[in-house]
């Protein structure tokens, strides 16, 4: 009988979310206070990195988009539960654990649920 070390159970543990999504907020941009009388420098959007898992879709698979239009989504996101939620039409890339691209686009929906969010891209 072998034992396993607690670094060894850990390295072989399957990862709830193996991927990254990352996007950019929406900034604001810069104008003139007339109140104050003084010019208010535009601040950038922040760069918010989250956990998910990224499913590929099978062909077919369907989702209703902002107009109302069902588009084929290729691949069926999750987030943990505690993620902000992302706005419809953000855009987003999708990495895998080593920090390749898997896919960029527009989030077609975000919905939370009891366990997890979802996302469609």
């Amino acid at each position: 009988m072998q034992l396993i070390s607690g670094a060894q159970r850990t390295t072989n543990m399957v990862r709830q979310y193996p991927h990254t999504c990352t996007y950019r907020t929406v900034g604001t941009p810069s104008y003139w206070d007339e109140v104050n009388g003084g010019y208010i420098p535009e601040t950038p959007g922040l760069i918010v990195t989250v956990e998910c898992r990224a499913i590929p879709s099978g062909s077919g698979k369907r989702i209703s988009n902002q107009d109302g239009v069902m588009v084929e989504y290729r691949y069926d996101l999750a987030f943990p539960v505690d993620v902000v939620d992302i706005p419809r039409g953000q855009e987003v890339t999708i990495e895998d654990s080593e920090g390749h691209e898997l896919v960029k686009g527009n989030l077609l929906n975000f919905a939370s649920g009891q366990l997890h969010k979802r996302g469609w891209l």
